[in-house]
């Protein structure tokens, strides 16, 4: 009954770790959507912000 009781915690382990590595992947995931969301708004900010100044696109930065 012993060897039972570690396989089945050898296996806990195993999945937990693997469920981990999912989360850490999700939130990295979301961590680069958020970074990508953030350029994309500056980046429309600043375009809307020269066009106004009547500035060509490509002196924006």
């Amino acid at each position: 009954m012993a060897e039972g009781g570690a396989a089945d915690k050898a296996d806990f382990l195993q999945w937990e770790e693997e469920c981990n590595c999912l989360h850490a992947q999700e939130l990295e995931r979301l961590y680069m959507q958020g970074v990508k969301d953030g350029a994309q708004i500056l980046l429309s900010l600043l375009c809307s912000q020269n066009k106004e100044d009547g500035l060509p696109a490509t002196m924006a930065i």
